[in-house]
């Protein structure tokens, strides 16, 4: 059982945040604004991925967590099964009940990295007198239909609650929370929209119902962001920046692209910084102060865990593979490819059986296609019918917008040009399309294919496209 603290008694609150080492400029920021408001307070960084010489913790102003300190049982197969954000995210409980039991701490402040403050945390610090939990909802006010994003609808899939901000105060009830928040984030804390899911968030909408002494903050000066720009009308007045009739706590730069501020965000499509005039001193003062904490080198610094063990870089698409495909017990090392049945080697492995008469499909291809309505829908049949021209978008696709190292590509494409090698040239490809046009217009396709019998339906389509064109 925690220990409780005496409510009389409230020091300055502890901050902690969570980044991969790309977004330390970032922490610097906001590490230096929560300084000039708290100047007894203490800041703790966790790292989910390796400094890699990258920087000198002894010479930050934080102090610096590992993740592997946390002693998460099967850490590497986490740092496989989720990507940067959802493990970033994952980690936060396991952070906190870390911090709570390492170190005598009564109250504990999380930010996003991508946060600055702007005024002391007073009101919070009244609150956690009495909460052990507190939040910040993503909505103060209902967002207009103006078919701009994020709208309402955005604001349900993805939580009510906005997690780049969450208050702790020692005792039972955070301590349960903590508990059950690990439980469910091992291993669902992934962006999965149809399964309710939105990494860790979508389980706080939970927590108000389970747990008591939980407040919900709803000041406008904390946690503000680009989604609730159209109803809290940010100004400054001398140096204090306010929002509506409240000092401006925290600003949440949520989705800022340092080097293309006008945009805002990257989440939203609603405002640029030119109709919003009265912020630009605010955008322009934080992109300046990230650079100045070294953004320009910190934005190309690798994530550790972004490439298999042999260098070639680790898709997304490959960590939902593994992940919906059982990965922890058929690969347990995930990183590994070294051995014949790892699964790097098998996400190269024909899907099934290869002829002379067929180009190769891979496990890896089959199992994005599975994962694409588009592309179920441009080819609904691409292991007979729809084959051939699966496996050339495939291959134009990926090579074309870098999505796969090549190392992804090169069998399909080998294996491509060797059949079209095969192929006679008899009319070209606009011809093909015309044709496939037609039938599906007239929802002939099936018929032909059941008439004429599948092969032959299928060497008649091949024969209609140049066997030159791949790219």
């Amino acid at each position: 059982m925690p220990p409780t603290f005496a409510a009389h008694s409230m020091p300055s609150p502890t901050l902690c945040t969570i980044i991969a080492k790309n977004f330390l400029p970032q922490a610097r920021r906001l590490t230096d604004s929560f300084s000039t408001h708290h100047l007894d307070g203490r800041v703790f960084l966790l790292l989910i991925d390796e400094i890699e010489g990258c920087f000198d913790p002894a010479q930050e102003r934080f102090t610096l967590v590992h993740a592997r300190e946390l002693r998460i049982p099967d850490f590497e197969q986490m740092t496989f099964r989720y990507t940067i954000l959802e493990l970033s995210t994952a980690l936060r409980p396991f952070f906190f009940a870390y911090l709570f039991e390492t170190y005598p701490i009564q109250t504990l402040v999380y930010f996003d990295a991508d946060t600055c403050l702007y005024h002391p945390l007073a009101k919070l610090q009244e609150i956690l007198q009495t909460a052990q939990i507190v939040i910040t909802p993503h909505l103060l006010s209902p967002l207009s239909e103006d078919g701009r994003l994020p709208n309402e609808r955005t604001i349900l899939s993805v939580g009510a609650y906005n997690l780049g901000f969450i208050a702790l105060a020692r005792g039972e009830q955070s301590y349960r929370f903590l508990r059950w928040w690990q439980h469910h984030l091992l291993k669902d804390c992934v962006i999965d929209i149809p399964r309710s899911l939105f990494v860790d968030q979508r389980w706080i909408d939970l927590v108000p119902g389970i747990f008591n002494r939980v407040a919900i903050l709803r000041d406008a000066g904390y946690n503000a962001a680009h989604w609730d720009i159209p109803y809290r009308r940010l100004h400054r007045i001398g140096d204090q920046w306010r929002v509506n009739d409240v000092p401006l706590v925290s600003f949440h730069f949520s989705g800022l692209q340092p080097e293309n501020i006008e945009a805002l965000s990257t989440h939203q499509n609603r405002y640029t910084l030119p109709d919003l005039p009265a912020l630009q001193p605010l955008f322009e003062h934080y992109r300046d102060a990230l650079f100045s904490n070294g953004y320009a080198a910190a934005r190309h610094w690798r994530y550790t865990y972004s490439r298999f063990d042999n260098s070639v870089p680790i898709a997304d698409d490959m960590r939902y593979i593994w992940r919906d495909h059982d990965g922890e017990t058929r690969w347990p090392q995930p990183f590994n490819t070294q051995s014949d049945d790892s699964f790097f080697v098998w996400l190269n492995a024909p899907a099934y059986h290869v002829t002379q008469t067929q180009p190769l499909i891979t496990y890896l291809a089959l199992e994005m296609y599975r994962r694409r309505p588009d592309w179920r829908d441009a080819f609904p049949d691409p292991l007979n019918f729809s084959r051939l021209m699966f496996v050339r978008h495939f291959v134009r696709e990926m090579t074309q917008q870098g999505i796969l190292d090549p190392v992804f590509v090169m069998p399909m494409r080998e294996s491509l040009e060797l059949f079209l090698q095969t192929q006679p040239a008899m009319i070209g490809r606009r011809f093909y399309d015309l044709v496939r046009s037609f039938l599906r217009l007239l929802n002939l396709h099936r018929l032909v294919k059941r008439i004429m019998g599948q092969h032959l339906a299928e060497a008649i389509y091949i024969r209609l496209v140049s066997p030159t064109e791949i790219d």
